[in-house]
């Protein structure tokens, strides 16, 4: 597949991570704040009692898909419960190679927040994972104590000249981004 045809299906899936904070059996949700789930990044829920092999959702699957700016390939990360607009919603955040991060809400779809982190760096290496530029790219961490997301986007400072690319760390509020 051409990697025009690639950042064309990776802008627009945003594929069945949202399954991951729905409950089942009634469980309380759960929030899903670093890659692979824990500080280990090992992916696995050592808590988990409920989902087994004969009891796993026949439904698994895409629930929504929603148009994004770019290429994304940081795990999306969700928090439950949060009241974004004067509503409540579980929440999926989501990064792109442009320096956007979205706020989702996981059961609608619909973007409830986004925010551009500034110009992302021209793509310089014949890489053909990657779209013409680099932004976000790593996966973000949250911490739902402070409410924030923390992200680093590769930018170009603008300040400079010729604009010069620099990481920057933010800190967003989960709510307003």
């Amino acid at each position: 597949m051409p990697s025009s045809a690639i950042r064309v299906v990776c802008r627009s899936i945003l594929a069945a991570l949202f399954v991951a904070s729905a409950p089942i059996n009634g469980e309380a949700k759960v929030a899903v704040t670093t890659y692979h789930y824990d500080n280990l990044r090992t992916g696995w829920n050592s808590s988990e009692t409920t989902l087994t092999a004969s009891n796993f959702p026949t439904g698994f699957g895409i629930v929504k898909t929603v148009q994004l700016d770019d290429q994304v390939d940081a795990q999306p990360l969700i928090v439950p419960n949060l009241k974004i607009g004067g509503k409540l919603h579980d929440v999926v955040y989501v990064v792109t190679e442009s320096n956007s991060v979205y706020a989702i809400g996981e059961s609608s779809g619909q973007i409830l927040i986004q925010t551009n982190l500034g110009p992302p760096v021209p793509m310089q290496l014949n890489c053909v994972n990657n779209g013409n530029h680099l932004g976000i790219t790593g996966t973000p961490v949250i911490d739902v104590k402070s409410n924030l997301l923390f992200v680093v986007a590769y930018t170009l400072d603008p300040s400079t000249s010729p604009p010069t690319p620099t990481y920057q760390l933010h800190a967003l509020n989960l709510l307003t981004l």
